[in-house]
């Protein structure tokens, strides 16, 4: 019979953290980590991890969400010069990705936006987001064109795209 792994309190930290990443998606985490899912998934129901575990955790998960952070920006550093060689989309997949799984880190729900902000319910929510949205790419000519044209393409009823 195999040994079962003995996990030590950093480790069960590191991968509790992770899955408050990958948003308590047990079986993605489990994969990821190479372990066991039912481990895992007792680790976060609070079994075998006591309470040094937790104080670890908040901590592993301030340092991995510093760390995606540093990602996002290089990711937002990177997109002018790389706008020829990859397309936006995949760029901003990229970026959404990291992002996601910082402010799942940070405890904020990425699927819970406030009223009012991004693309808001209205039409002028919606039209106050795409004119900050062609302001914050006015510097990136062709990565404004490339989404002024999934814009339009997306949102035809917006008419001519946005004002900036």
């Amino acid at each position: 019979m195999a040994k079962r792994p003995d996990y030590g309190d950093e480790q069960k930290a590191e991968a509790l953290a992770a899955l408050a990443a990958n948003g308590g998606n047990v079986s993605l985490t489990a994969r990821q980590l190479g372990m066991n899912r039912t481990t895992l998934r007792l680790w976060s129901l609070g079994q075998g991890a006591g309470e040094r575990v937790s104080v670890i955790c908040h901590q592993k998960k301030g340092e991995l969400a510093d760390r995606l952070e540093a990602v996002a920006h290089q990711i937002l550093d990177l997109l002018p010069g790389k706008l020829d060689g990859a397309s936006v989309s995949q760029l901003s997949v990229a970026l959404g990705v990291a992002l996601d799984k910082l402010l799942k880190l940070r405890g904020l729900d990425p699927e819970q936006a406030p009223p009012g902000d991004g693309l808001g319910s209205n039409v002028e929510d919606r039209r106050a987001f795409f004119i900050a949205l062609g302001q914050a790419l006015a510097e990136f000519p062709e990565a404004k064109r490339k989404v002024s044209a999934l814009l339009e393409t997306l949102m035809p009823e917006a008419g001519g795209g946005t004002a900036a």
